[in-house]
């Protein structure tokens, strides 16, 4: 027979410990699969500069892939990586997060839509 400890323990502690390591695991899966696709986009001066041209135009192709609906996708992956490699020639220096890419995007007047865009969803 069971200690009431160790029934409480068995029966609701562990329990509830497995729901959230399998509730943990599925989010860092989904991060994962986040960081895949939209990761080269959190430091765009970093990323273009640790990788060649081809695969950086190669993660904007996935990431248009990855958008697609029905076979239509709102942005163009060429064009991406096109306004990408301007933005990060003409950002501030001290311009390194997303929300700060953001704010300056929006002092752009309808510069960089897709950029713009694709900041929002960070």
């Amino acid at each position: 027979m069971q200690s009431t400890q160790e029934s409480f323990r068995v029966t609701y502690f562990l329990f509830i410990m497995d729901q959230a390591l399998s509730s943990l695991k599925g989010r860092f899966e989904q991060l994962k699969l986040y960081e895949e696709i939209f990761g080269f986009l959190f430091d765009l001066k970093k990323s273009s500069a640790s990788t060649s041209e081809e695969c950086f135009k190669g993660n904007c192709v996935r990431l248009e892939d990855f958008l697609k609906q029905d076979g239509v996708s709102n942005i163009d992956g060429r064009d991406l990586c096109s306004e990408l490699n301007v933005l990060k020639e003409i950002l501030p220096a001290e311009t390194k997060k997303p929300i700060e890419v953001l704010n300056y995007l929006a002092k752009m007047d309808g510069c960089f839509l897709m950029c713009g865009l694709l900041i929002e969803f960070l």
